[in-house]
């Protein structure tokens, strides 16, 4: 039982890093609707935000990337929390053994993208997510994971004042490390990002 007990800590304090990835680097001309494809990597570690516990039971993650588009490049920042589903569905990572992952649900991700040529700043927050995390070498790491996720951009500053649109993501990654609790996290993660935005 302390096992699972661990194991479902773990998974409720996850990785998740979608946003980190999502790119919109040079500013969209005003008035236009640009797709734009990137690819980002980078870290995160469990932090003292919970978007669904005031008791900080299930942490989020704090994420911090840095990648290149069609627009440039970037680096980004953001916190996520994802949830393992409530009746522990299995899942398969690609090059896995079957069904030995957990299914994890998106509770919450926002983040930030810097472009690295101008300081401006683009918003984003998710609107749904799932992700698949193979624990079976568990309590030793590292615990592969695959994720998809979609979402919104809610603004920005500079030459993205007000921009709207939306993206998709596909990433993959690995927790690297736990606390003694089980529950706190360490990992990388590498996404690539489909956005398409528009500046009024």
């Amino acid at each position: 039982m302390g096992h699972m007990r661990k194991l479902v800590a773990l998974c409720v304090g996850l990785m998740m890093i979608i946003i980190a990835s999502i790119a919109v680097a040079a500013p969209v001309e005003a008035g236009k609707t640009k797709v734009i494809k990137s690819k980002a990597s980078g870290t995160f570690v469990s932090t003292n935000v919970d978007f669904d516990h005031p008791d900080l039971s299930t942490t989020a993650n704090y994420t911090d990337g840095a990648g290149i588009g069609d627009a440039g490049k970037f680096t980004s920042r953001g916190s996520n929390e994802y949830a393992p589903d409530l009746n522990m569905k299995t899942c398969t990572i690609p090059g896995g053994v079957a069904n030995a992952g957990t299914e994890f649900t998106l509770v919450e991700d926002v983040g930030v993208t810097r472009s690295t040529a101008t300081g401006d700043l683009l918003f984003f927050r998710s609107t749904s997510g799932t992700a698949c995390q193979d624990f079976s070498t568990f309590p030793t790491p590292p615990f592969p994971f695959t994720s998809t996720e979609t979402g919104v951009v809610t603004g920005g500053t500079g030459a993205n004042f007000g921009a709207t649109g939306t993206y998709t993501s596909k990433g993959k990654g690995a927790t690297l490390s736990l606390d003694a609790t089980g529950a706190r996290t360490f990992g990388w993660f590498a996404n690539k990002v489909v956005t398409t935005v528009t500046v009024p």
